[in-house]
Parts: C-alpha cells; structure tokens; sequence
C-alpha cells in the first residue's frame, strides 16, 4: 500500500517540529472543540462521550500517565463549559466535577488496557481459518506449536489452553476428498 506524501516544515526549528509531532495541540485542540459543544448543547444534551475522543487520544499518543494527565484539563473544561448552570447548593458543581473526572480516568485506563492487552487470536482470514500471531511457531510437518520462548506442544492442546475455545473434530474439503479417494481404492469402487 503506498503511503501518502508527508509535508515537512523546513524553515521551523527543530523544537517545534517536536511539538507537532507530539500532537497536543491537535489534543487540547479537539478538547477545546468539545467543550465549546457541550457548552452550546446545553443542560438538557449531554455530550459526555464527546469527552472520550481527545482522551483516547492523548492515553493512546502518551500512554496511561499522559492520559491521566489530561483528565484534569478535561474536568476544567467540563467546569467551564457548565458555567451558567443553576445549583441549588455550590458543593453539587465540585461533586459533579469529580464524578467527571473519575469518568475520565475510566476512560483513558480503559483505553490503555484495550490498547495494551495481548492478542492470542486474529479474527477469520480469507477462507476462515484463525491466524495465530506471529509468534507461534508451526511445524511444517507435524503441526506442533511453539510459542514464543517455549516448548513444541500438540497444536489442539495448544489451542485448547491458549485459545480457551471448545474443539470440534470435523475435516476440511481437501481431507475429506481425500478420505474419500482413499476408502473408493480400498474397496475397489
């Protein structure tokens, strides 16, 4: 697949190359676009799951503590976009406000778990089969499994255990043809 043209600012410094390449102002940015969202939507309209774009972002861009980092930004800018809002007791705004920011870390540990989580199997490829990842090793010969900075075992024991899938004996097109070719020349059909 070929790649699209990458454009380079040649005449800024080095230093803000660096902090364009980190994203942050594209993160407060969409933040900033979010805030002014839920400020016009209203207090009827909720717009909290807005909220979670620019924080999977930051918690995918600079990992658990940068998204954690922007919780805060985030809470001020919820803070800020809820001015106006009537409250019969002043402590129910701060309540409210930490509740979003627990919500907010939710969201950004959410992300990085789903972000960091291993992954055993593949979805179906082309003619169905599961893809293990890369590395499992496949004997050419016997089918026998070797994970990563492990021993050859059984391929079924292997997905058995690893897979945590319940097993089905059953053969494919190709092996019951065969099977079939071979039971016909054994009775001399």
């Amino acid at each position: 697949m070929a790649s699209l043209p990458v454009t380079r600012l040649s005449e800024t410094g080095a230093w803000s190359r660096a902090l364009l390449a980190s994203r942050w102002p594209a993160i407060f940015g969409l933040l900033a676009v979010v805030g002014l969202l839920d400020h016009w939507a209203g207090f009827e309209v909720s717009v909290l799951p807005l909220y979670f774009l620019p924080l999977a972002w930051a918690a995918g861009r600079w990992g658990l503590a940068g998204g954690l980092w922007l919780v805060l930004p985030a809470t001020l800018v919820w803070l800020l976009a809820d001015y106006g809002h009537p409250y019969e007791h002043d402590w129910h705004r701060l309540v409210n406000a930490l509740g979003r920011a627990l919500v907010f870390a939710s969201a950004v540990v959410a992300t990085r778990f789903l972000l960091e989580r291993p992954v055993r199997l593949q979805t179906p490829v082309g003619g169905g089969e599961a893809v293990t990842s890369p590395a499992v090793d496949v004997c050419a010969s016997c089918h026998a499994v070797r994970p990563a900075g492990g021993d050859w075992e059984d391929a079924v024991d292997y997905l058995r255990e690893e897979a945590a899938c319940e097993l089905h004996a059953k053969l494919c097109p190709i092996c019951a043809h065969r099977t079939w070719v071979e039971s016909r020349k054994r009775t001399g059909a």
